[in-house]
């Protein structure tokens, strides 16, 4: 039997997770869920009992682990991944715009060569 991942986060989180499940569809069932954290709760709430495992972001994860029976892991996006989404949007455009949780910064055409 497949384990059943479920996985929250905002829409472009959720895209970007459906688009990596299907690398793993043979090994696991996966359910999105697209929820910003306040909300998340009674989504997670609804879903608890039919999943394994919850895969949140650190926020999500700290907010909500001590109240649902689901484990909550967070996912944590590495320098390379950074590196990498980086190269990808050069390839698009070369305006590019990075946002983080301890503030947002606009990256000006040309800063990135």
């Amino acid at each position: 039997m497949r384990p059943r991942l479920c996985v929250v986060g905002y829409a472009p989180v959720i895209a970007f997770a459906r688009d990596i499940a299907l690398d793993f569809k043979e090994a696991a069932e996966f359910l999105f869920v697209t929820s910003l954290l306040e909300g998340a709760l009674p989504l997670l709430r609804e879903v608890e009992g039919t999943v394994d495992i919850i895969i949140a972001g650190p926020s999500t994860r700290r907010m909500y682990e001590g109240d649902l029976k689901v484990p909550i892991i967070d996912f944590r996006l590495t320098f390379p991944d950074l590196i990498r989404a980086i190269q990808e949007a050069r390839r698009i455009d070369t305006r590019v715009a990075l946002c983080h949780s301890r503030g947002d910064r606009e990256v000006l055409p040309g800063e990135l060569r």
